[in-house]
């Protein structure tokens, strides 16, 4: 039995649990969470829910929910972007803003694919490689 102000852990299929002290109800707690931590850690569950619908396999989540931490930390302040899965196991990353559009593609062979376009020049550039393009890292900051 749980004290009050205790919640058990949510645990999924995948492992990956219910953080404590994220219960709304608490609020001095709630939001001392900055915004970015929150919605970083609502889109890392939503990554790891896809594996639970079978959309993805545990290991693509895995490296898209690193792959999402680490571009956070190296470009503070970027948005949290809309995610979503593809066929054969792959997972998308997507940013726009008024003026850009950039995508983010990881493969289940481990490669990504990333795709920018200025939406006012109409420019197009894509880039695909074994690891995050350093391209896509100097054009996300467009989104900043």
């Amino acid at each position: 039995m749980s004290a009050i102000g205790e919640y058990p852990p949510v645990t999924s299929k995948t492992g990956l649990s219910r953080p404590a002290g994220l219960d709304p109800a608490d609020d001095a707690e709630f939001m001392a969470l900055t915004a970015t931590t929150f919605e970083a850690t609502r889109a890392e569950r939503y990554v790891y829910g896809l594996v639970d619908r079978g959309w993805i396999s545990e290991r693509r989540a895995d490296k898209a929910v690193e792959t999402l931490r680490g571009l956070l930390r190296q470009l503070p302040g970027l948005p949290i972007p809309n995610i979503a899965p593809g066929p054969d196991d792959l997972i998308g990353f997507s940013w726009r803003t008024r003026d850009h559009h950039l995508s983010l593609e990881l493969h289940a062979d481990g490669h990504f694919e990333a795709f920018h376009e200025d939406l006012a020049s109409r420019a197009l550039w894509s880039d695909e490689n074994g690891c995050v393009p350093v391209g896509l890292l100097d054009r996300l900051t467009n989104v900043i």
